[in-house]
């Protein structure tokens, strides 16, 4: 019964525009001759959907989306401005009216997990250095943003060392014979789990966007990848393929 009564409610809610408060439950529950639990059930199967919103204490709200759109085909390298962040997401971000910010870069030795290691062609065991951080679009966490290095290969210089790289990381791998000059992307959609879910504010098992972009050298050797995790409705990812 809550499944048709979804199907009414949601065509109710496309007439409304986002961020609209949705009339209080004895109202709908009226309006849409439902009984109290039925409502409550679809009302929150249009919530897993993405539709709605619950604001404890205020009521139903019909979900606001402005995702930006990440040009995922930007060369990464020779960005340098005086604004910070200063990389290719970052300069997409301002050129769509929006500001980009960011938590500070951590970093850590880890051993590399394996997806990790088979894509830098790294033994079991080995270990990697990871740059890790948040970003955020106008005040609002968009994505998490942690690039992996073989150890080996980064081992004192300034990429092992926490912060912002000046002139960037492109310049210290290039310093070394390493500069990439190609990359390969994977995506995966999945579930967002439980951490995740308290990261970004969302429910756990909404939809999820994970990118593991693979960095290569002149050689076509990996020199770095990088993990980049958004709820998939806060990212466009636009791509431009050559024919």
């Amino acid at each position: 019964m809550y499944e048709g009564l979804a199907s009414e409610l949601l065509e109710h809610v496309q007439s409304l525009s986002p961020g609209d408060r949705l009339a209080s439950e004895p109202a709908l529950m009226q309006e849409f001759d439902a009984k109290r639990g039925t409502l409550r059930e679809a009302l929150k199967m249009l919530e897993r959907q993405g539709f709605l919103r619950s604001v404890q204490g205020k009521g139903w709200y019909v979900t606001e989306r402005n995702p930006v759109t990440w040009y995922a085909s930007w060369p990464e390298r020779g960005g340098e401005t005086d604004l910070t962040p200063s990389d290719a997401w970052a300069r997409g971000v301002r050129e769509q009216g929006r500001t980009p910010t960011e938590d500070p870069i951590e970093v850590a030795v880890l051993i590399a997990e394996p997806r990790i290691a088979t894509r830098l062609n790294l033994e079991s065991g080995a270990y990697v250095v990871a740059r890790r951080r948040l970003r955020y679009v106008d005040g609002v966490i968009n994505n998490s943003n942690d690039t992996y290095y073989p150890k080996t290969l980064v081992e004192g210089t300034p990429i092992s060392l926490p912060g912002d790289i000046v002139p960037g990381v492109y310049a210290v791998l290039e310093e070394l014979g390493r500069g990439w000059v190609s990359a390969r992307d994977q995506k995966v959609a999945r579930a967002a789990t439980s951490a995740e879910a308290v990261r970004f504010g969302i429910t756990p098992g909404d939809p999820m966007m994970e990118t593991l972009r693979t960095r290569y050298d002149a050689e076509r050797q990996p020199v770095a990848v990088t993990v980049v995790v958004a709820p998939g409705d806060r990212t466009i990812d636009e791509y431009e393929v050559e024919s």
